[in-house]
């Protein structure tokens, strides 16, 4: 892997990682009368995000062997 590659990984990380407290921000200060609807998709998005940030881990780590 590339330098340029490299950091174009943990640049999306970052993007990534932001995303992820936002979205968990979302779900700490949501209304327990919220829609249910509307609160699975927050966790879906959550789950999303950190299923993306697992596989930019494992491809930055196996890319440093």
């Amino acid at each position: 892997m590339s330098k340029e590659e490299r950091q174009n990984l943990l640049d999306l990380q970052a993007g990534i990682n932001r995303a992820l407290s936002d979205t968990e921000d979302q779900l700490i200060l949501y209304s327990v009368n919220a829609d249910d609807a509307e609160y699975q998709a927050l966790i879906n998005k959550a789950i999303y995000y950190r299923d993306l940030l697992v596989i930019i881990h494992e491809k930055l780590d196996v890319k440093k062997l």
